[in-house]
């Protein structure tokens, strides 16, 4: 209490009001993929006080919860988000602050970063042929969508890319799901050229780019030689038979040389595999007083040539055994004679013939393994006829003597 008229102060109270001015929302934002680890997000500042803005995320969805991942300087309008997972989806919601507190926050939004390319990898080709192949591949859609094809030239590109040579398929490509595991893939390719070096590459893409895998070759098989002619077999011993033949090929890795102990169709069996570019074979260690009978082919990896001429050698050391059962019919004017073979190491037959049976003449010379003759436009007589074999070392005895009457 004061007195009237007392010098004195008198007591106010002086109160200060500050007055803040609400922060308005930002709106608008908008979240952008841009890679597997970068979401670009901008918004429409809408306050004019605010000290920056708060970014937050969610994984889960868009009702959080939420992680505060990053602050900005005032009056920012975008914030590129960085080291993120490949194909997952985040949301994002923001809000201004200042020293009076927090706005309202925006709308959400959300992005899904891109997946991982394709891990794709070129395998070896198979089913190799002169003109087709068939190109392999694998690879991982790493969780999208992916599509896998090739391609492949003549000439090496050094690196896969997807514009060298010719794609296969022309279009499009194998579809390889959306998985997380490996997928192989294959193409078959025709028209191409025996003997020659192809390159090619397995590519696949998906939504997050192309992946290539590495450069490989394969070479087609080339053209199966020609097939090697003139084949003669001499015999040089009672153990050994050589072999020359007429090389008609220049692609040839070599030649097989068949042969057979029964005619000159055989069977025949495989004795030998000579080098590249041989025109001769001897063959040794063989059965004395024995008809042998050989071929000859040309091989490379594209496959076998044809077979040369069969032509045969005897290992003669005694003369042939004697021919026997010789028959003889008469036929029209013709005689018609058959014996039995009693060697294996004959070369032929000579057939003689007589009208009194004593002389005989010779008449025709057989060749090997042959048992008959038709001795034809005989005049109306009776004729004998007797047969011996023979070889190099000489002649074996005669056969018995048959008779025919031609009427």
């Amino acid at each position: 209490m004061f007195s009237a008229g007392t010098k004195g102060a008198r007591l106010s109270r002086i109160a200060t009001v500050i007055t803040y001015t609400p922060l308005v929302a930002p709106s608008a934002l908008d979240a952008i993929t841009t890679s597997q680890t970068q979401i670009n997000l901008s918004w429409t500042d809408n306050a004019s006080n605010e000290d920056g803005f708060e970014i937050e995320r969610s994984v889960v969805g868009a009702g959080g919860p939420w992680t505060l991942i990053a602050t900005t300087t005032a009056n920012s309008t975008s914030y590129s988000n960085i080291g993120l997972s490949a194909n997952t989806i985040y949301w994002y919601q923001i809000r201004a602050y200042n020293s009076g507190g927090n706005s309202n926050y925006s709308n959400v939004d959300s992005a899904t970063t891109l997946p991982n390319t394709p891990s794709v990898a070129t395998n070896s080709a198979s089913n190799i042929a002169q003109t087709i192949t068939t190109l392999n591949g694998s690879a991982n859609p790493n969780g999208a969508s992916s599509m896998g094809w090739f391609r492949y030239a003549s000439t090496t590109p050094g690196t896969c890319n997807d514009a060298f040579g010719i794609r296969v398929p022309l279009s499009g490509g194998t579809n390889l799901g959306s998985g997380t595991s490996s997928v192989v893939y294959s193409n078959g390719i025709s028209g191409l050229t025996a003997g020659m070096s192809y390159y090619y590459c397995a590519i696949a893409s998906n939504s997050g780019g192309t992946g290539l895998g590495s450069v490989v070759s394969f070479t087609t098989l080339p053209n199966a030689p020609t097939a090697p002619s003139n084949l003669d077999a001499v015999n040089v011993s009672g153990n050994q038979n050589d072999m020359t033949w007429s090389d008609n090929s220049t692609n040839e890795d070599g030649f097989k040389v068949e042969r057979s102990l029964n005619n000159q169709f055989g069977p025949f069996s495989q004795i030998a595999t000579t080098s590249a570019d041989a025109v001769s074979h001897n063959d040794a260690g063989l059965t004395a007083d024995q008809t042998y009978y050989y071929r000859v082919r040309a091989f490379n990896s594209g496959g076998n040539s044809g077979y040369s001429n069969t032509d045969y050698a005897i290992t003669a050391t005694v003369v042939p055994g004697d021919p026997s059962n010789l028959t003889a019919v008469a036929s029209s004017s013709n005689a018609i004679l058959n014996w039995a073979q009693s060697s294996t190491n004959e070369e032929g037959f000579k057939v003689e013939r007589g009208t009194d049976g004593v002389n005989f003449t010779e008449i025709a010379t057989k060749g090997i393994n042959v048992t008959n003759h038709i001795d034809p436009g005989l005049a109306p007589s009776i004729y004998y006829y007797r047969v011996r074999a023979f070889n190099a070392i000489g002649n074996s005895g005669y056969s018995n003597t048959a008779s025919t009457t031609i009427p």
